[in-house]
């Protein structure tokens, strides 16, 4: 009897639910080591090697990166140091790079192992209480990563699940592990690098040059070459047909490209998936 009877609940209530997928949160803290910030940056809190630290979210990174204390402190051994660039293109040539090998990271329940990442002394994040940079393209394959900045939330999903699918504007992974799409602006036309970890985005010298320069703003990345660029705007870039309106955005120095920054991003959905292949959705 109690069998007839709990046949039909099943069918009533349905199948189980699929069991949730991999996912960690990404939050935008006000405050960074004391320091206001103002939810301009991405931070994590994972797990490297047993240890738990807070990390920067940081899609224009293209390998994992770990301050040497953290390290250190994670019992860590770090191989033969190697030449390094920031995401900016600046060299990282002030303190060694050195390469940890074989290492397992956590993030909220999504688990990783990562062949190889890199240790360097970071001196702008260091100020800030930073323990390292977790990059986005590290934690792709086999699955692929949906980074929903506007909801604070990123999942790891096999290839043939429906979160791993975006209508969104192409943007493939170069050689140098790096994101980029097309923005089009003025007349110009280049790629742009995904980087989330930059606080503003930077035009190249021949996208708007016309417009009104607002004054000046002092910036660096993991090299610690702090540089001074104009601020320009307001501004309007086209992406996949649609317009983006920002009120500020940076100049970048002579021979470097454009940046998407976290200005922008905070508010799209970036799906990386196997295969230097990657899409960003915009509202």
């Amino acid at each position: 009897m109690l069998r007839t009877l709990l046949l039909p609940l099943a069918l009533l209530l349905g199948a189980a639910p699929a069991p949730e997928l991999p996912h960690f949160a990404i939050e935008r803290p006000a405050a960074l080591g004391g320091r206001p910030v103002g939810g301009q940056l991405p931070i994590v809190h994972a797990t490297v090697a047993g240890r738990p630290g807070v990390f920067l979210f940081d899609t224009g990174a293209n390998r994992t990166v770990l301050s040497p204390g953290f390290a250190d402190a994670a019992g860590l051994i770090r191989r033969t140091p190697v030449k390094g660039r920031d995401s900016s293109g600046a060299p990282v040539s002030a303190y060694p790079v050195e390469m940890v090998e074989q290492v397992d990271l956590a993030i909220g329940d999504a688990r990783y192992h990562l062949a190889q990442l890199a240790v360097v002394r970071m001196t702008i994040l260091d100020a800030l209480g930073i323990d390292g940079v977790v990059s986005a393209q590290s934690l792709v394959g086999p699955d692929c990563l949906r980074i929903d900045f506007a909801r604070g939330i990123a999942t790891s999903a096999p290839p043939a699940s429906p979160a791993c699918t975006l209508d969104g504007v192409p943007a493939p992974i170069g050689s140098d592990g790096q994101a980029r799409v097309t923005v089009t602006a003025g007349g110009a036309s280049g790629p742009f690098l995904l980087d989330s970890g930059a606080w503003r985005t930077s035009l190249p010298a021949d996208f708007l040059p016309d417009a009104p320069r607002l004054g000046g703003e002092a910036h660096g990345g993991v090299s610690g070459v702090v540089k001074t660029s104009d601020l320009i705007g307001p501004v309007t870039l086209g992406l996949g047909g649609r317009d983006l309106h920002l009120a500020q955005a940076r100049r970048a120095l002579p021979g470097k490209g454009g940046i998407l920054g976290f200005d922008l991003l905070s508010r799209a959905v970036l799906l990386m998936r196997p295969g230097k292949d990657a899409l960003l959705a915009l509202p």
